[in-house]
Formats: C-alpha cells, structure tokens, sequence
C-alpha cells in the first residue's frame, strides 16, 4: 500500500477525530466566532495532520538535506503550523464530503507549503554564494587600500 493509499484510509480512524468533520467544525467556528471551538478543531486538525503527514514532512525535509540545504527540527513543526494557517484561512472553500477528500485537500495544501519552503532554501543558498565569492575580492580591495595609504 503506498502512502497516498494508507494516507486516504486512516484518515477517519486517527482517534475520535476525522479530517472531514475537524474542517467542518473549523468552519461552523469561524462563522459563529466561537474562539474557544475553532482552538479546539485547529488543535484537532493538527494532531491528525501531524499523524498523517509526520513521514512526508521528515522524508522531504531529508530530500532538502540531502541536496545540501540545513533543516532544522523546528522546519517540519513549522510545516505543519502552516499548513493550519492555510487552513484556517481556506476552510470554506473545502468542497469535499469524504475523509479521503479531506485528506488529499491537506496534503496538497502540505505539499504547496513544503515546496515554498523549497523555493527559500534555494534562494537563501544562492545569497549566501553570492556573499561569500565577494568577500574575497572586498578582503583584496581594503587590504590594497590600506597598503597604498601606509
């Protein structure tokens, strides 16, 4: 069984919670403006996405190592926060009646997410690259100004 597959099955039997009813609570939450009960289906739905996406988050965060780029423990709990973020944000536009519906709705979320987060890696990089070529040539510079002033 591939991980989509056990992803889609165990949706609904992590706990007493399905991804379906946690977003549906998200929902009825922000619309009634009870705090308290939109806390409680974020926390929820955090649990059950950590359950479900734990493996995938460590796998690409190793597949960025790997590349060269530093992760850090703290990169896969800020996936996951974020992909509550976007949750919370998008929950009403979730169009899906199914568990397995929810679940892949997350996990492109989490995937969009994890390539941005991709995307900084490899910019951040490139920066640093860039600064460490020049330093050489300022290091050259100064030092062939302060010969020529002594």
């Amino acid at each position: 069984m591939n991980e989509r597959e056990k992803t889609s099955g165990d949706a609904a039997t992590i706990g007493e919670t399905s991804v379906c009813a946690a977003l549906t609570r998200i929902v009825e939450a922000k619309r009634t403006g009870d705090v308290d009960a939109l806390n409680g289906a974020l926390a929820d739905l955090g649990r059950v996405a950590e359950t479900l996406f734990r493996a995938r988050v460590a796998r690409t965060l190793r597949e960025f190592a790997d590349d060269g780029y530093l992760t850090l423990v703290e990169d896969a709990s800020d996936a996951l926060s974020e992909l509550l973020w976007v949750v919370y944000q998008k929950a009403e536009t979730f169009r899906g009646t199914t568990d397995a519906e929810a679940a892949s709705w997350l996990r492109t979320i989490l995937d969009r997410r994890l390539l941005d987060k991709r995307r900084t890696f490899v910019r951040r990089a490139a920066k640093w690259r860039v600064a460490l070529r020049a330093i050489p040539k300022r290091l050259r510079g100064l030092l062939e100004t302060e010969t020529r002033n002594d």
